[in-house]
């Protein structure tokens, strides 16, 4: 007898990466050219003092990192982004290492999420996390949709009357997939119009 299982699996499509893949190496098996526009891997070679400076940053002895990650990383993260984006952040209070986007991704909604205000927002087009996230959370998804005349930035006009009920609204700036920016006003907008939260989810 099979354990059982979290029925959300059953509901979850596949991952379009994946069957990306599976369609390209189809191409490859026939034949046919392929132009692959996949996941963005890296095609160049990585440069000898990065390498280099990975083998020398390795101690004799390696143990397993804190939680919050070590404190000199989190302050080059911090320095980075008052140089790249003048964003000023607590190392200690406001950053966290990851092991990718998704990651942090995926956990947020299991401790932001209030099922008193189930509908979390995210746009769209977006990676699958996003959904997977807020459903295995117990939370209802629902898309911004990124349109060309828009520039790409969601409409938040259209889902202000809707806002009492929501949880969380996921900005991304550069956006993933849609390569768009935001301007300061639209940050301080969507803070503004979700009531509770202090701030909008935000990923780098």
């Amino acid at each position: 007898m099979k354990p059982p299982l979290n029925p959300l699996l059953g509901r979850l499509a596949g991952y379009l990466q994946e069957q990306a893949n599976a369609q390209r190496d189809a191409a490859i098996l026939c034949g046919g050219p392929v132009y692959d526009f996949g996941i963005g891997d890296p095609r160049e070679p990585t440069p000898p003092f990065i390498r280099e400076a990975f083998k020398a940053a390795v101690p004799e002895v390696s143990q397993y990192p804190s939680v919050s990650g070590i404190p000199e990383l989190r302050k080059a993260v911090a320095a980075y982004l008052q140089r790249r984006f003048a964003l000023s952040l607590d190392p200690d209070r406001e950053i966290l290492p990851c092991q990718g986007a998704k990651e942090a991704l995926f956990h947020l909604p299991l401790a932001a999420l209030d099922p008193a205000r189930p509908l979390c927002w995210y746009p769209d087009p977006a990676y699958p996390v996003y959904e997977r996230a807020i459903l295995f959370a117990g939370g209802t998804p629902r898309t911004l949709p990124l349109r060309a005349e828009r520039g790409f930035l969601p409409d938040l006009d259209a889902r202000r009357a809707r806002t009492t009920r929501s949880s969380r609204r996921w900005r991304s700036s550069t956006g993933s997939c849609s390569s768009a920016t935001s301007r300061t006003s639209t940050s301080t907008c969507t803070i503004r119009r979700t009531p509770r939260c202090r701030s909008p989810a935000r990923t780098c």
